[in-house]
């Protein structure tokens, strides 16, 4: 999914009229990027202008590391990023491409998902805890988290069997399994949280 394929800089083209000059570094043993966000380039390097070389680059989707003051341990988000054809020369830097961004963060709302932590290394994907209630999250963002375990290849942790869709359900932990399995279980398998 990830690969180490993004310069040490570049410039984000986060809206349309916002641009951001990142600092990244490429984490092996996590197989994610830490990206560092820095000052709009604009405002940075203000007599330099656009040029073009004509070199677009395909879309990749990239894994980056990111912590916050809401989540303080790293969590880890996808993004599709596809490399334009214009970049500002800046000195001391050399050429630095903008990136535009096509599908940012598309796991889910940011408001309900952890898309692992950093002791999550086998990438599978969870909510934000805590979680009151599964049946308070709209019913697309679990269909969306279902399709990506599905996509991904993800097993049911106690029948060891891929997911299928129409098949599979959530816990108000976050936790997937294939339905039915859980029976008369009062707590997940995977965490002991109440169900």
């Amino acid at each position: 999914m990830t690969e180490p394929s993004l310069p040490d800089f570049f410039i984000l083209k986060a809206s349309r009229e916002r641009y951001v000059l990142c600092l990244t570094k490429y984490i092996k043993e996590r197989r994610a990027w830490g990206t560092l966000l820095l000052n709009n380039p604009k405002d940075v390097v203000k007599d330099i202008a656009w040029m073009t070389d004509g070199t677009e680059l395909p879309c990749h989707t990239y894994l980056h590391e990111r912590t916050s003051s809401r989540h303080p341990e790293p969590c880890y988000y996808e993004s599709a990023m596809a490399r334009t054809a214009h970049y500002m020369n800046i000195p001391g830097l050399g050429k630095v491409y903008e990136y535009t961004m096509t599908n940012p963060c598309k796991i889910l709302p940011t408001k309900y998902y952890k898309v692992r932590n950093n002791k999550d290394l086998d990438m599978k994907w969870h909510f934000h805890l805590p979680l009151v209630d599964v049946h308070k999250i709209p019913t697309h963002v679990q269909e969306g988290f279902i399709e990506l375990a599905i996509s991904k290849g993800e097993t049911c942790p106690i029948t060891l069997e891929p997911f299928v869709k129409g098949n599979v359900t959530c816990t108000p932990c976050g936790h997937l399994f294939t339905k039915d399995v859980l029976g008369a279980m009062g707590t997940c398998p995977t965490c002991r949280g109440k169900i």
